[in-house]
């Protein structure tokens, strides 16, 4: 599967967002509702980092992050120990948080949402999207809908 690319901008400082213990049992249903929050079209699944790794599962990666946090402190290796038992992968976790979970923890902050109810708070957002023409989410693009628009303008300009 494709890395998303590095990321050049530095985030708002976020505490981390929750334990492991606030987490809900369903990852896969996390991982729908992030995709289809997300607006990315395509069907994805989050790989181990390394052979024999267990399953990454993001709700959990999102519970122990706190992307600033994790910088600062230069915890990436040590988080991707503890994720997929691959110090060596920390780059790659990092950049996996950037792509899929930096855009939710935002947003979680900035709203104040208890960590226990971030699953809740993205179906929310989605029913808001489905039942109203505008919203404030729309105020700015979904990275689905910026890929999308990329593909058509690189297909434009070939």
């Amino acid at each position: 599967s494709a890395l998303p690319p590095k990321s050049s901008q530095a985030p708002a400082p976020a505490a981390p967002l929750a334990t492991a213990q606030a987490l809900a049992a369903e990852p896969d249903a996390f991982l729908s509702t992030l995709r289809t929050w997300l607006d990315y079209e395509e069907a994805f699944k989050v790989v181990p980092l390394s052979p024999g790794a267990p399953p990454l599962q993001l709700k959990t990666l999102l519970a122990k992050g706190g992307h600033a946090s994790v910088t600062q402190r230069g915890l990436w290796g040590s988080l991707a120990n503890d994720l997929q038992r691959s110090p060596g992968q920390g780059e790659v976790l990092r950049r996996l948080y950037e792509f899929w979970l930096l855009p939710l923890e935002a947003q979680v902050v900035r709203a104040g949402v208890r960590p226990s109810a971030v699953q809740l708070w993205l179906e929310t957002k989605l029913r808001e999207r489905s039942g109203a023409p505008y919203c404030e989410e729309w105020l700015r693009p979904s990275p689905g809908a910026v890929q999308r628009a990329l593909r058509q303008t690189t297909s434009s300009l070939q």
